[in-house]
């Protein structure tokens, strides 16, 4: 049973790292791939074969590593530049005005019946909800879990392209400055097409996060009591057994 669980637990941890850490990496490199017309030269590279194939995986490997401190840096800094305008919109009520976005789930954590002295002040943490959940009904914590993740995924995307537009920004601003394209392409960093795009993306998947946030805690919300119950009516089950026992 218990390489059964550590099993368990294994598959959301490696699918949380990829989603998380991978994929707006691969969603950056994507943009620079296309915003400086690299695919070409990849092309080039793959159809000649030999060294430069050899050349290629080598590359495609330093940009995996280097790319899963990227991701680091996106959940990090995705905080800051996508959660905190959101926070501050939903604070002044504009436009972002569901009350379930990074709602306070210290009730639903007082459920749990944990010694309050044990989160020194912490009991608002909804970590303390996944790891009840994944305790104490895996099945149940996995799922949510994996939505957790997807909530994460959509707020590194963000920062990815937000990135995107920065950098396109200054080649724009480059291009105003010094009157002088340095790509001719009318979808490459530097156009006001490519430029507008990522922009528009970022604002896309940062309304993405704040649904999946909001949806998230709903969740939590609405499944907590039947987890709590669960747990009440299997310790009920233990207790009124042990005497058969004895």
């Amino acid at each position: 049973m218990e390489g059964e669980d550590a099993r368990g637990y294994l598959i959301p941890n490696i699918f949380y790292d990829v989603i998380v850490f991978l994929t707006p990496t691969l969603t950056f490199c994507l943009g620079l791939v296309t915003g400086f017309s690299l695919y070409r030269r990849i092309w080039d590279s793959i159809v000649k074969g030999g060294s430069a194939t050899l050349s290629l995986l080598a590359g495609i490997l330093v940009i995996f590593i280097i790319g899963y401190e990227f991701g680091r840096l996106a959940e990090t800094f995705s905080d800051v530049f996508v959660a905190a305008p959101l926070r501050f919109l939903s604070r002044k009520n504009i436009l972002f005005k569901n009350c379930d976005f990074q709602k306070d789930l210290s009730k639903q954590v007082a459920s749990l019946s944990i010694v309050d002295e044990l989160f020194e002040g912490r009991a608002k943490s909804k970590w303390s909800l996944y790891f009840f959940a994944l305790e104490h009904t895996p099945h149940i914590g996995a799922d949510l879990l994996k939505r957790y993740a997807w909530e994460k995924l959509a707020r590194s995307a963000a920062f990815a392209f937000l990135c995107l537009s920065v950098l396109s920004a200054l080649f724009v601003v480059h291009n105003i400055i010094f009157s002088q394209q340095l790509y001719s392409s009318r979808f490459q960093v530097g156009s006001f097409s490519f430029l507008f795009t990522c922009a528009f993306m970022y604002l896309v998947c940062s309304v993405d996060y704040y649904k999946r946030n909001c949806w998230n805690s709903d969740l939590l919300i609405t499944t907590m009591p039947i987890i709590v119950d669960a747990v009440l009516r299997r310790e009920r089950a233990a207790n009124s057994k042990t005497p058969e026992m004895k």
